[in-house]
Parts: structure tokens; sequence; C-alpha cells
């Protein structure tokens, strides 16, 4: 029997998970303008910051010959807002390629 409630409350977790990294993608496409040419990537750490409290969302937009921008959200998916992805676009980095920390 708690096999079958832990079951759950894993997919469950990796549902609410993944219904979070959708909603930020959809952020950030929309308030940054990316082109549908270009891929994000949306993943949850732990933060190894030590100023950090508890998970870093860090977002990558890529695409063919273009500079990847990265960006760092300094809180879980869950937590990500509108001025977060905002203030992160502001403090980006660009690599491959890119002109470096803008």
């Amino acid at each position: 029997m708690w096999m079958k409630t832990l079951a759950r409350v894993v997919t469950s977790s990796r549902a609410a998970r993944e219904i979070s990294r959708a909603r930020v993608e959809e952020m950030v496409r929309r308030l940054l303008g990316v082109s549908p040419e270009r891929d994000v990537l949306v993943r949850e750490f732990e933060c190894a910051d030590p100023n950090c409290q508890g998970s870093e969302t860090v977002v990558l937009i890529y695409g063919a010959n273009e500079p990847t921008d990265v960006l760092k959200i300094k809180c879980s998916l869950a937590e990500v807002t509108e001025q977060a992805v905002q203030f992160a676009q502001r403090t980006r980095e660009k690599t491959a390629g890119g002109e470096g920390k803008q």
C-alpha cells in the first residue's frame, strides 16, 4: 500500500515540476521575445553560491550560430516570477561566441 502512495507522490511531484518548467519557459519566451527558432532549456539546481538560500533556476536560450543566453534565477522553479526573469535578463551571461557577460 505505501508503495502505491509513494508512487503517486513521486508522479505528482514530477508533474508539478514539469508544469512549473513549462510555465517558466513560456514566461521567458513571452517576456524576452525569444523566437521559436531558439530553444529554451529550464532546470532547477541546488544553489552552490553560499549567499543563495536553497534552489536556483537556470535557463539556457540557444540556437544555431547564436550566442547562448544563460539566465540564473535565485529561486526554485515554483517561485519564479516575471520580475525575477526580467532581473535575470538584465544580468545574463552570453556564451558560445557571445560578447561575454552583459
